[in-house]
């Protein structure tokens, strides 16, 4: 399975694919707050679980430290009403 990297500082959550990459983004909104904004695959990419690796990923970071998730991103709001485990995430 393909190794998710998270740049802090670039506020971005990452998976090569190729000689692509795909991202998850986010800011902070406040010290308590994460909004998850936008989520891309690359075409060639795409129909191999890489979004909901990336998704996961971050989900589980923001569980880790303690912060709620404002996902703006269709498909990071869909990943975590499929992914109940999640929902208590949501701000």
């Amino acid at each position: 399975m393909s190794q998710v990297l998270h740049n802090k500082e670039g506020h971005k959550f990452t998976v090569a694919c190729g000689g692509t990459e795909s991202v998850l983004e986010y800011r902070e909104l406040n010290s308590e707050t994460l909004e998850y904004y936008r989520t891309y695959v690359p075409e060639e990419c795409r129909r191999q679980g890489l979004a909901q690796l990336l998704a996961k990923e971050a989900l589980e970071f923001a569980k880790s430290t303690n912060k709620k998730v404002k996902p703006t991103c269709w498909f990071v709001d869909k990943f975590m009403t499929k992914n109940t485990e999640y929902l208590s995430l949501k701000a």
